[in-house]
């Protein structure tokens, strides 16, 4: 989407979004949004943009070179786990953002790792964007269900 973005000089914001429907859905599940109000909803050349990036990101699985990770904090909407991924070989499956994090558990974290259909190697952590207390919690799940981490 941002390779196209630039391309069509949209202004727009490209960037990936919190896990919010799962990790507890069943099937393969993968949401591209635009915007959030009927003005940007209405936008067809961004709305082609969106499409064409869905069909090509469906149509090419398993053929891109990046690895999957589970992103873990920062906000909703992640500046920082996007520039990861436009910039290097990296790619989110899903991302726990900070709101989120005293609710998690170790079962639900290996959810996320599992229901990945790309293998899951590690995780990455937005570690200014962990609340001080949730941290160690976080290290101590990640511990226990055997995902490494690097610092974002």
């Amino acid at each position: 989407m941002a390779q196209l973005k630039l391309k069509l000089q949209l202004d727009y914001e490209v960037s990936y979004e919190g896990t919010h429907h799962g990790p507890s859905l069943d099937v393969p599940t993968m949401f591209a949004e635009l915007g959030s109000s009927p003005r940007q909803w209405a936008d067809l050349r961004a709305a082609d943009v969106v499409a064409r990036a869905t069909i090509s990101a469906c149509s090419s699985f398993g053929d891109h070179p990046a690895k999957a990770v589970l992103g873990i904090g920062g906000p909703h909407y992640n500046a920082k786990f996007t520039k990861i991924a436009l910039e290097s070989k990296l790619a989110f499956g899903h991302i726990i953002p900070k709101y989120a994090i005293s609710k998690l558990d170790a079962e639900m974290l290996k959810q996320c790792v599992e229901r990945t259909l790309e293998r899951v190697d590690h995780a990455v952590l937005d570690w200014k964007g962990i609340k001080g207390e949730g941290k160690p919690c976080i290290v101590r799940l990640l511990d226990e269900i055997g995902l490494p981490f690097d610092k974002a």
